[in-house]
């Protein structure tokens, strides 16, 4: 039983094609990587994977699939109070899953309770994207789609 598969998937956005007649299949336990130049159409695909653009073909994903995304970018309004741990809180709730494990996802990704107080939109960079891989690992998921995770990253652990 395959976790994903992909048949003629296509996406055009206005005039240009941006992926045409793609197809592949993922089965439980394995990884796919996509790689490619900038404006190759990796983000493209995961938006399509993930129903969040128009495109034509089939995309089918198993019954039991729980997704943890991670986007390449997001904008935080600086002027919002949001801070990641009201947002792990709140995720945690609707998926119905102990708060508990919020703590050992914060220190998995390496983000400190002042970090996790801090509003989003102060954070720095890598910061930001700790919590977005932190966000996206709540409810155990068991397909993670990353679209460049560790852009802003530092080695050290910032």
């Amino acid at each position: 039983m395959n976790l994903l598969t992909v048949k003629n998937l296509s996406v055009q956005i206005e005039d240009q094609v941006i992926l045409e007649n793609l197809q592949f299949e993922l089965k439980p336990g394995e990884t796919l990587s996509i790689l490619g130049p900038n404006g190759a159409g990796k983000t493209v695909l995961l938006k399509a994977l993930l129903n969040l653009i128009p495109y034509s073909g089939e995309v089918c994903w198993s019954s039991n699939l729980r997704t943890g995304h991670v986007p390449q970018k997001i904008d935080a309004d600086r002027h919002l109070p949001l801070t990641y741990k009201d947002l792990f809180i709140s995720k945690s709730r609707i998926l119905k899953v102990a708060t508990a494990e919020i703590g050992a996802i914060t220190q998995r990704v390496g983000l400190t309770g002042k970090m996790l107080a801090t509003p989003a939109g102060h954070l720095s960079g890598g910061q930001f994207q700790r919590g977005l891989i932190g966000f996206a690992l709540i409810g155990n998921p068991n397909v993670l789609l990353l679209d460049e995770p560790t852009a802003s990253i530092d080695e050290s652990g910032e």
